[in-house]
Order: C-alpha cells, then sequence, then structure tokens
C-alpha cells in the first residue's frame, strides 16, 4: 500500500474513534493520559483514573506526585510490571508497599524501587544479594553514595550490617569508591581488578584510568557485567577489543563489535 494512502487511513482511523468516543460521552485515552499526569487533577479524579483499564492511565496516575498515598499504594500491587514500576519511583509510596516492591518478581521493579529515597537500609543490603546482576550493582552503587551523605555516621551504621565477599557492606562502599575514583593509584586499581566482588571488579573496568594492560586481562572476566564495562571504556585499546567481539554476551559482543569498527583515536 502507497505510504501516503497508509497515512490517510490511519488519520482517518483516528478521526472515527475520537468521533465515537465523543458520541459515547468517552474522554480518549490521551486525554486520560494528561489529566493523569496533571497536578490540577482533583483526588476524586485520580481515584477515578487509577482504576482505568488502560495501563498507560494507570502508570501515568502511578508516578503522579498529586496521587494520595493509599492510590499510590494501591498501584504498588497492580497487575502490570509498568504501574508497579512507576508506583515503585513515587516518593509518595509508603514504606510499607516500598518494601514489598523491593521483593517483586520483576527485576525492573526491584531496581526502579531501591532508588526510592525513601526505601529502608535493610532492603538494599538485601538487594546487593539479589540474583540479578543489574540491581545488585545498583543497590550497591545506592548504599555507597548513601555512605557518601551520611559521613561517619552512615558507616558506623552499616559496619558489621552484613559480610558481603568478605568486607562489611561499609568496607564493600569504601572499595567501590576507590575502584570508581579516576585519580586512584594504578597499584589499588590492579588489586580491586581482582577483587571477589564483580561489582567491585566492574566499577575498575568501568575506570578511564585503568591501566591498558588490566583492562585486557579484565576482558576475560567470568561476569559479562565486568566484559561489558571493558567493552564501554574509552581507554580499552582495540587489541583488549579483540576477545569481546565473540563474546557469549549479546550485548557485550554487539558493544565491542561497534567499539572496534570505531576505535578510539
Amino acid at each position: 500500500m502507497d505510504y501516503g494512502v497508509a497515512a490517510l487511513l490511519e488519520r482517518v482511523g483516528h478521526a472515527v474513534s475520537a468521533a465515537v468516543d465523543s458520541r459515547l460521552g468517552l474522554v480518549p485515552e490521551k486525554s486520560r493520559m494528561i489529566e493523569a499526569g496533571s497536578d490540577a487533577a482533583t483526588p476524586e479524579r485520580l481515584a477515578t483514573l487509577a482504576r482505568d483499564s488502560s495501563i498507560k492511565v494507570r502508570r501515568t496516575v502511578a508516578w503522579n506526585l498529586s496521587t494520595a498515598p493509599e492510590i499510590v499504594r494501591d498501584l504498588a500491587g497492580d497487575e502490570s510490571e509498568e504501574v508497579r514500576k512507576s508506583a515503585a519511583g513515587n516518593h509518595r509510596l509508603p514504606q510499607v508497599a516500598l518494601e514489598r516492591l523491593g521483593a517483586d518478581p520483576s527485576a525492573a521493579v526491584r531496581g526502579t524501587a531501591l532508588f526510592n529515597p525513601a526505601m529502608p537500609e535493610a532492603v538494599l543490603v538485601r538487594l546487593v544479594c539479589d540474583e540479578d546482576r543489574l540491581v545488585r550493582w545498583a543497590a550497591a552503587s545506592v548504599l555507597a553514595t548513601r555512605t557518601d551523605r551520611e559521613g561517619e555516621r552512615g558507616e558506623a551504621a552499616r559496619n558489621g550490617a552484613v559480610e558481603l565477599f568478605g568486607r562489611t557492606v561499609a568496607e564493600r562502599a569504601a572499595a567501590l569508591r576507590e575502584a570508581q575514583d579516576p585519580g586512584a593509584a594504578p597499584d589499588s586499581l590492579a588489586a580491586l581488578g581482582s577483587d571477589p566482588d564483580p561489582v567491585v571488579r566492574g566499577a575498575v573496568a568501568d575506570n578511564p584510568s585503568t591501566a591498558a594492560g588490566l583492562l585486557k586481562r579484565m576482558a576475560t572476566d567470568r561476569d559479562w557485567t565486568v566484559r561489558l564495562n571493558v567493552a564501554l571504556n574509552p581507554a580499552t585499546d582495540r587489541e583488549a577489543l579483540l576477545p569481546l567481539v565473540q563474546d557469549q554476551a549479546w550485548w557485550v559482543r554487539s558493544t565491542a563489535m561497534a567499539r572496534h569498527a570505531n576505535p578510539p583515536r
């Protein structure tokens, strides 16, 4: 079918749909979404939209900061992953519901929930050991950030909280900060590049100051997230990228192929 004709038919279809909605007294989905995201919407209207048949509308209500906490709480139990994910990021979500999302079957929901400032530290500590690599990485990063922000009081609260890879969470946060530091000593980065914790090794692989020889060695790391960071690191030379071009992990392989075809100058 000719593109122009197809586009015309699509416009006609939308017009007919809008006309039918209008005739039946219905509000089109796009209009309901706009209303669901408005801070001028009344609590009663948001409560109605929270029960909408459209996932897009319920998702919009879930992230609206004007939505009442009890409604956000209910949407946190929605059957749709997208709706629960939006609720997980809403700062008005009651803590009990937020903790529940920290154990959600969806890694995407758990990953969103851990960035909510109201997420309890105990849940973050548990997510550091999550089955999903990216959730583990994010939880470790959030804990490290909180330690930075809270200073000694935060580190004291974490000492002895949990042993992970032979260290407390506070010690792990310190190792992670050093691994991420572009000014870290080469010897320190070399030692951290062999750390038993893949999150710490991944931070070394992502550090632009990591030596080329170390990056080449880390290109064969057993954890694919570490190898991905090697492929993404602008300091990784073409020789180190070669084994990654045939990596078993698709993300690593495709990233390395793109970098290998366009090496740094």
